[in-house]
């Protein structure tokens, strides 16, 4: 548990939750594992028709969350898996400090 104190690891922590809660859309991991196969040809071809970039699910929720003046945001553990399994793995093993955490990104966002 001392290990989640230290700052190299809560920073890491912050950034990883950070980039989750303003950048994950459900499909996001299949269109990095097909950019990663694709990185390498030139030109780069088209992203399929089957891969659709959406937007953030997370930014709308949070601002519904600050218009109802709520100060609970509720978040899928299978979305928060799906790009940061590391994040979700701690979440089971420390669930307190990851709140703590994930709360204080969540203050800096809204703020």
């Amino acid at each position: 548990r001392e290990w989640i104190a230290e700052d190299r690891t809560r920073s890491e922590i912050q950034r990883r939750f950070n980039r989750f809660l303003l950048t994950y859309f459900r499909g996001i991991e299949d269109i990095a594992m097909w950019k990663k196969r694709n990185e390498h040809v030139d030109p780069p071809p088209k992203l399929p028709p089957h891969l659709k970039v959406l937007p953030p699910i997370y930014p709308p929720k949070i601002r519904e969350m600050c218009a109802k003046n709520s100060s609970s945001l509720e978040l899928s553990y299978p979305d928060l898996a799906e790009t940061q399994s590391l994040l979700a793995i701690w979440l089971t093993d420390v669930p307190k400090d990851m709140l703590q955490i994930f709360d204080e990104v969540l203050k800096e966002v809204v703020y």
